[in-house]
């Protein structure tokens, strides 16, 4: 791709801006200028080193590819009430661009579930009746301007990834002894995801398995 391509797209994704999300306080992450970047920075940076970004921007981007290409701004309600219960103000949808194509959000969306199919998270991001897409991270974190031994596990996925209703971050820092993100954060995306379909109400597009999980002994109703 080269330096400028590279930088460009993760620009269009978000990454070293804010997502104007309603919550004050909001971090630009960290990611040099293109001008700053040596051959060093396009290597590292390729791999995850060398950018850091805020959980709402992670998820700004994975929202982009689950739907369809254009990435919202995000808000933290839908709307606000006066005492009576009509509606103050209501959040309506703004676009903020596309970074990138249907077709390609489309391609990205059947890599993403090969990582719950066969790949890293093959035995944790899958949930009976659904089929689920991520990617599972595992970052080494600096500490005193080096990468040491303590990492952060991560999993940021949707769900349904056939046509997405959710997308799902889980964080956790310093696991151990294991800190594998599809290890420890795969398990708890499953999880909220799981609920999440109940309560949306979201009809599973594999129902046989879901039978089939009751009978193993898992749970298989919401509790």
């Amino acid at each position: 791709l080269g330096k400028k391509v590279l930088c460009k797209g993760l620009e269009d994704f978000g990454f070293g801006y804010r997502t104007g999300v309603d919550l004050t306080g909001e971090s630009e992450g960290i990611m040099a200028p293109l001008k700053d970047w040596e051959t060093i920075n396009l290597m590292t940076i390729s791999f995850g080193q060398g950018v850091a970004a805020t959980p709402m921007q992670l998820v700004s981007a994975m929202q982009a590819i689950a739907n369809k290409g254009v990435r919202l701004k995000p808000h933290v309600v839908a709307e606000v009430l006066n005492p009576d219960n009509t509606v103050y103000k209501k959040m309506g949808v703004k676009e903020i661009n596309r970074p990138i194509t249907e077709e390609s959000a489309k391609t990205m969306l059947g890599m993403l579930r090969g990582v719950c199919d066969h790949g890293t998270a093959k035995h944790t991001g899958n949930i009976p009746g659904y089929r689920t897409g991520g990617k599972t991270g595992t970052a080494q974190v600096v500490t005193n301007g080096a990468y040491g031994d303590t990492y952060i596990g991560s999993f940021l996925g949707v769900c349904p990834v056939e046509d997405p209703r959710i997308v799902v971050l889980v964080k956790i820092e310093e696991p151990t002894p294991i800190y594998w993100g599809g290890t420890v954060a795969g398990p708890v995306f499953a999880r909220v995801a799981q609920e999440a379909m109940w309560k949306l109400g979201v009809n599973p597009s594999h129902p046989e398995e879901i039978s089939s999980a009751a009978q193993g002994g898992q749970n298989s109703e919401p509790r």
